[in-house]
């Protein structure tokens, strides 16, 4: 499993909290909007592929990895979702209902 503890994840995290994450935007979100700019920064810097040290800058060769699954962007979005499906939908809590599945949505 990839570790957080390389990446500085500050930045990404402080974007989502400005935008209030997972809530939806407010239909008067602009691209100005702060919080849109610093996600959209954070984003693009968890996301770059480094060269490996060494390496020339025409060629770029990718270590074979066994590490597959979604960009660390995606990961650290998808953590707050993650909390909040367990919180309603694992245990006795009445949120907890195979019959009301649309509480999910």
């Amino acid at each position: 499993m990839l570790s957080y503890n390389c990446f500085d994840i500050s930045d990404m995290n402080h974007a989502l909290k400005l935008l209030e994450w997972p809530n939806p935007l407010p239909k008067n979100a602009t691209r100005k909007n702060e919080g849109l700019i610093q996600l959209k920064l954070a984003f693009r810097k968890l996301s770059v592929l480094q060269q490996p040290s060494g390496s020339s800058r025409a060629t770029v060769t990718l270590p074979a990895s066994h590490v597959s699954g979604p960009l660390l962007p995606f990961k650290i979005m998808a953590k707050e979702i993650d909390i909040r499906f367990r919180y309603h939908f694992e245990g006795n809590r009445p949120t907890n209902n195979i019959e009301k599945v649309t509480l999910l949505f």
